[in-house]
């Protein structure tokens, strides 16, 4: 897994819970338990686990570009269902969480990652980023880039690098999906991507819509429609996405129920919770306790309690 950084300074010890679902195994920042998508993970669960299916169904032969990452939790499940040759381009403007995402990428071994530690925008800048709410719990994935006075009250923050995905993503890649969820960052992200946009007509999948007038200046003419929602995401693209597969699982679902005896999908259905039950937090004899991040070596220290 590549990663790019500007060489913040080190943290000697990073408090994180390793955990693992049925997708992969994740570095989760202890610091963010009240989020939902942490706490999913590190019971055991998938966040999101139609979106991911999603990504993997519809990446084809392309790349696929991924932003905000958080602690990776996409990662395992997109990047190891990508094409031979193909690539996951992640973003993650927040120290931490990039640090988590990055070693994410390493226990999963993911060779087709490119983690780039920066928030997106319509140009190359700086901007100061939310990291915390005012009571100093951690936002985690509700991070946001601040461009005004904020709406209301909020904790710490940090100042982070902002890059165009088309400055990141070379020229000679295809790209099949653009997936943001950047907190409200969604217009300026796409703005920065225009070039993929024109070149490569990916699919776009949003969790805040950008304005009408931007919508019809430009995408409406290349010819892209909202086509459904997956979870609390909008689907935009150029061509019909196929009810195909979703049609063939019900067939087979129905057809199972058919020709299958009870006792045999009783037994079925007990195998299907045992594996669901080994998800959860690794045992600490079975989780790394370092791990090397841009150079800057990290003691991985479970929460205490």
């Amino acid at each position: 897994m590549q990663a790019s950084d500007r060489g913040l300074p080190p943290a000697q010890d990073l408090i994180c819970l390793i955990a693992r679902n049925r997708l992969g195994t994740y570095c989760v920042p202890a610091a963010s338990p009240l989020r939902q998508c942490a706490r999913v993970v590190a019971g055991g669960g998938v966040y999101e686990p139609r979106t991911i299916e999603f990504l993997r169904r519809h990446a084809g032969a392309d790349d696929v570009v991924h932003a905000g990452t958080f602690f990776g939790d996409f990662l395992p499940g997109v990047s190891r269902a990508l094409a031979p040759g193909a690539r996951l381009w992640a973003f993650e403007p927040v120290h931490v969480n990039y640090v988590c995402a990055a070693i994410t990428g390493q226990l999963n071994g993911l060779d087709n990652v490119v983690l780039t530690h920066a928030g997106l925008g319509d140009a190359a800048s700086e901007a100061e980023i939310a990291t915390h709410d005012a009571i100093g719990q951690l936002l985690g994935e509700l991070s946001y880039i601040q461009t005004g006075a904020p709406s209301h009250a909020v904790g710490a923050g940090e100042a982070i690098r902002i890059v165009r995905i088309d400055d990141i993503v070379p020229a000679d890649r295809a790209v099949s999906i653009i997936q943001l969820d950047v907190e409200g960052f969604e217009e300026p992200a796409l703005t920065g991507a225009l070039a993929i946009i024109h070149r490569c007509k990916p699919i776009i999948l949003l969790e805040n819509l950008p304005s009408e007038d931007w919508i019809a200046t430009h995408l409406t003419p290349l010819g892209y429609r909202l086509r459904r929602g997956v979870h609390a995401n909008a689907v935009y693209s150029v061509t019909p996405i196929s009810s195909l597969w979703q049609s063939l699982r019900w067939q087979l679902r129905g057809l199972a129920r058919t020709v299958i005896p009870n006792t045999v999908r009783r037994r079925l259905r007990r195998i299907q919770a045992a594996l669901k039950a080994r998800g959860g937090s690794m045992p600490v004899a079975a989780a790394p306790t370092t791990a090397t991040v841009d150079g800057i070596v990290y003691r991985l220290v479970p929460p205490a309690g």
